[in-house]
């Protein structure tokens, strides 16, 4: 006998029972290279009232030029009652135990195996022998055991064992005629056996799973931070620090919004336009779910940039208007015309206010028991070129120190660019940040094309949880209606299976899944590490840098 057969599994992992083991090596040892041996095949299907059950059989054996056969193994004695159509066997001390009907195990099985196959490839049957068999591996003679269904020689015993080839292929012999011409070869048939029960598999982690799993490992806010909206609600003037990630925004929302509760008129503000509109939408939603929207219809709360909020005190054109005298008109209406209802001011990113902004921001509020809460990192300070937090008087300071938003190995990247107090990571380890070099004469549009088309399509991460972030909008190839054929908007009300195209200065307070950072070379209007902190910060699990 030439060679040995291909047996799926090679070699056997875990233990087996005594009669399968038999079984199994006596195929392995005793049939030629062109059988095909498939221990314990599996399958899963859905009955026509949509109930999902599973099959399995012991053995299913193929030879291209004799068939496919099932053999189901038994070991034991049996014993069968036909009064009650019942199977037991019984082991050496004489003890029996129920078992299914050896012969309709083996035959169902078949049907299922057929029908499978058959739908695969729209088939009315296969273009092959098939038939079932049994094995019954603890004896050597079956005596005069004689049941309808034990014909063709398809019971087998121990005896057979040594002589395993010429009993398979003579019990196939018995089953020829169910075959059929059809285009598929036998030789596509032992294909099609092993794809369908011993399938290659080779499936990379994708990303979009990671992030979906990563989210649930996140933990929120914890009640230590809330208990400091808590414990400091009755100091008026409070000066929130942490890093990107800790949660300034939402405790920022928070407190705001306790404060609207009780009755106090309150304008959570913030420099960015983008990050204002996320804010407000956020709050609007939750407070309609609540039906307590009337706070902001009122103007118990409000929601806006502060540029904004001084618009809509000043009658001015804002087609000529220099943003840069807003600060000063604004604090000369406030001059003729007090802030009369306003009574606390919570400001988030207060970093990115000048000096100019926070010599008005107290004439918004009343004189009497007015409130401000400012939240603030310097490490994002990337509009001004220190923190004027620092210089607001009677500002009581609280430090937080937990980053929620990143995974362990952003964060990790972070600290190296992070002045203060360190920061723990509370997040899930995630996946190492990339670095990808632009080749001489390669664009980083077409770079950011290809890892599109990757994320999208390989990793399956939604395109609306893709943020590409560069330093400039005027010197940028990046802002384009499409990329790797998937259209692109700005930030704030992000739009499904979109990917966002933003400068950094513009998606600063806000946070993507995956953000790819590109163009850092053209930077030229902010401290550079400043701005890759705040640009690596808005990845919350996974991080692409592409580098010229």
């Amino acid at each position: 006998m030439a060679g040995m057969p291909s047996v799926f599994p090679p070699f056997l992992k875990t233990s087996i029972p005594k009669s399968e083991f038999a079984v199994y090596r006596a195929l392995s040892n005793n049939l030629s290279d062109e059988w095909l041996v498939i221990y314990s095949p599996r399958w899963t299907k859905v009955n026509k009232d949509g109930r999902i059950y599973s099959g399995e059989a012991d053995f299913l054996v193929y030879h291209p030029a004799h068939g496919m056969l099932l053999i189901e193994v038994k070991g034991g004695g049996i014993k069968y009652l036909p009064e009650t159509n019942e199977w037991f066997t019984t082991n050496a001390s004489g003890d029996s135990y129920s078992i299914k009907d050896p012969f309709e195990q083996a035959s169902g099985n078949l049907r299922s195996v057929v029908k499978i196959l058959c739908d695969q490839q729209e088939l009315s049957s296969l273009p092959v022998t098939y038939g079932h068999a049994i094995m019954f591996t603890s004896m050597r003679d079956l005596g005069d055991f004689s049941h309808p269904q034990n014909q063709g020689g398809i019971v087998a015993t121990a005896t057979e064992l040594p002589f395993i080839e010429d009993w398979i292929v003579a019990v196939l012999e018995g089953w020829k005629g169910r075959e059929h011409d059809c285009d598929l070869s036998a030789a596509q048939f032992g294909e099609l056996l092993q794809h369908t029960f011993v399938p290659a598999l080779d499936i990379p982690p994708q990303l979009g799973a990671d992030i979906a799993t990563e989210r649930l490992t996140f933990q929120e806010l914890s009640g230590e931070q809330f208990d400091l909206l808590d414990g400091l609600h009755a100091v008026p003037n409070v000066a929130v620090r942490g890093g990107a990630g800790t949660g300034k925004t939402i405790l920022a929302m928070k407190k705001a919004l306790n404060l609207a509760l009780s009755g106090v008129p309150t304008l959570l503000t913030c420099y960015n336009k983008a990050l204002a509109k996320w804010m407000k939408a956020r709050l609007e939603s939750m407070l309609e779910r609540n039906n307590q929207l009337w706070l902001m219809k009122s103007g118990m709360l409000t929601v806006s940039n502060l540029h904004n909020y001084a618009l809509s005190k000043l009658d001015i054109d804002t087609q000529r208007i220099d943003w840069d005298t807003i600060p000063k008109l604004l604090k000369s209406e406030m001059a003729d015309t007090p802030e009369d209802f306003i009574r606390a001011l919570i400001i988030d990113e207060g970093q990115d206010f000048g000096a100019d902004w926070w010599d008005v921001i107290r004439d918004l509020q009343l004189p009497d028991d007015p409130i401000l809460w400012i939240f603030h990192d310097p490490n994002q300070s990337i509009y001004q070129s220190e923190d004027e937090v620092a210089k607001v008087p009677g500002m009581v300071p609280f430090e937080l120190t937990r980053n929620y938003r990143n995974t362990k190995s952003i964060h990790n990247e972070l600290m190296p660019l992070f002045e203060g107090k360190a920061l723990t990571a509370i997040g899930p380890s995630g996946r190492t940040p990339e670095r990808i070099q632009l080749k001489p004469g390669q664009s980083s549009l077409e770079v950011v094309c290809e890892l599109i088309e990757r994320l999208v399509d390989t990793e399956k991460v939604p395109a609306h949880e893709i943020a590409i972030l560069t330093p400039t909008r005027k010197h940028s190839e990046l802002f384009v209606k499409q990329i790797a054929g998937i259209e692109t908007q700005k930030s704030g009300e992000v739009e499904l299976d979109k990917i966002i195209v933003e400068t950094i200065f513009s998606f600063k307070g806000q946070e993507r899944p995956v953000i790819i950072l590109c163009e850092m070379h053209k930077q030229e209007y902010a401290d550079t590490r400043r701005l890759r902190y705040t640009a690596i910060s808005r990845a919350s699990h996974h991080l692409i840098e592409v580098i010229e």
